[in-house]
């Protein structure tokens, strides 16, 4: 029998992390003593406010720019210890690239390209923080910002391509209107 392919290393790879990084969130999140055998659950608003968050700053290489708001990383965590994971920014959302409108589309486009360039000027060397595990698997939530301080989510907020999360579905209704 042979070595498996590099791509089943890799899924065996994202299972394995996602699994660690799950179990040190349920870890951390359930308060001492309370625990689903005691009946105790918490309100969604509170399980998002009880996911442990990580400060950082950690040393992430950019390998690949997925879409305006999210990017492909190699994070340094310790000496020695690289992730590979997707870092969706926090506090933001950008158009979708697949979206219902040519405008949608348009500014999703813009978007990346600004994210694009965001990276490049920094050598594809950014600096992750404040990194909470995502709601989508195999992804973490983040800021990221370079040497000088700059946050990649700030920048495309003010250049008028990203809007705050919480208005994310205002956005599309303005960009395609009722389609």
């Amino acid at each position: 029998m042979g070595c498996p392919s590099r791509s089943a290393r890799r899924r065996a790879g994202r299972r394995c992390r996602l699994a660690v990084l799950t179990g040190c969130a349920l870890l951390v999140s359930v308060p001492q003593g309370l625990g689903a055998e005691d009946g105790w659950t918490a309100p969604r608003a509170e399980q998002q406010a009880m996911r442990p968050s990580y400060p950082g700053p950690f040393l992430a290489q950019v390998e690949r720019v997925v879409d305006g708001d999210t990017v492909h990383v190699r994070a340094h965590v310790w000496p020695e210890q690289v992730i590979r994971t997707a870092v969706r920014l926090e506090g933001i959302d950008t158009p979708e690239l697949r979206g219902r409108c040519t405008a949608e589309t348009e500014m999703a486009t813009r978007a990346r390209v600004h994210t694009e360039r965001f990276v490049r000027r920094a050598g594809h060397v950014l600096w992750l923080k404040d990194v909470r595990l995502g709601t989508y698997a195999g992804r973490v939530l983040g800021h990221l910002v370079d040497d000088q301080g700059r946050d990649l989510g700030q920048s495309l907020l003010q250049a008028g391509l990203a809007v705050p999360y919480a208005e994310r579905r205002d956005q599309r209704e303005r960009l395609c209107g009722g389609s």
